[in-house]
């Protein structure tokens, strides 16, 4: 069954499971919803990247001080099913991508190939988003969110 979730105030439908996974879960319970509900509340009121902040918490690197009581909450849950952050990290590497498709890289890379012809960034993002769990993939320029000086960009599928 279906569960509803608000990210940036927008309401989305879910499967349950998917994010009971990126938060190291392989079932779904009250606890592990509830648990999805608060991280992405913190997410919100934090105002920080999905991608990433999901990567952090893969790698045991999510440092926001807001995060400290729910870690908390999630180490409980986890050892209550004899669960470990590291077990739990090892599984989110297979769902939580190192990488995604930023907007303004993608912009750039259009803009590129249209301007000057030369393939070479758009081979190069083609090479990374064939992997976008791998670890090689955290050094690329797809890694890090936009950062706020950059103007928002908006693109469509059709681009």
């Amino acid at each position: 069954h279906t569960r509803s979730f608000h990210v940036n105030g927008v309401q989305t439908c879910a499967l349950p499971i998917f994010f009971a996974k990126k938060i190291g879960f392989d079932y779904v319970s009250e606890e592990t919803n509830a648990l999805v509900d608060q991280f992405l509340k913190i997410m919100q009121s934090e105002r920080l990247d999905f991608t990433s902040t999901f990567d952090q918490l893969s790698t045991g690197t999510l440092s926001a001080p807001a995060f400290n009581p729910w870690i908390r909450s999630w180490e409980t849950e986890l050892s209550k099913n004899n669960l470990t952050a590291g077990m739990a990290q090892r599984q989110m590497r297979c769902v939580n991508p190192v990488i995604t498709v930023r907007n303004h890289i993608l912009e750039s890379v259009i803009d590129e190939v249209g301007e000057t012809g030369q393939m070479d960034s758009f081979q190069d993002l083609l090479v990374a988003l064939r992997q976008p769990y791998s670890e090689t993939n955290r050094t690329h320029g797809l890694y890090p969110p936009k950062p706020l000086e950059i103007p928002r960009t908006l693109t469509y599928c059709g681009t």
